[in-house]
């Protein structure tokens, strides 16, 4: 999955995303492959804490997030993508 958009002060950090979905969700899923291979959301409150935060925790720190929060998005009741939000806080 690539991202189709992004906005505010850290929207150039979405240039090199791309998460990749396998047929089964497994341990080592980030959060975004997670919210669409289980559909449903997945909230993390630290992203330096989460086990499943990997990726994100290793481009965290040249960015200014801290927990995100993914939303599955469906279209005739099947996941098809996420919504990802991103605090600093």
């Amino acid at each position: 999955m690539l991202p189709a958009a992004a906005a505010g002060p850290d929207a150039q950090y979405c240039r090199y995303i791309a998460v990749t979905l396998k047929r089964e969700a497994g341990p080592d899923d980030d959060p975004v492959a997670l919210a669409v291979l289980e559909d449903r959301v997945y909230v993390c409150n630290d992203v330096a804490a989460d086990p499943r935060a990997g990726f994100w925790r290793a481009a965290a720190p040249g960015f200014a997030f801290r927990s995100l929060a993914v939303f599955p998005l469906r279209r005739g009741g099947v996941p098809v993508g996420a919504i990802m939000h991103c605090a600093n806080e």
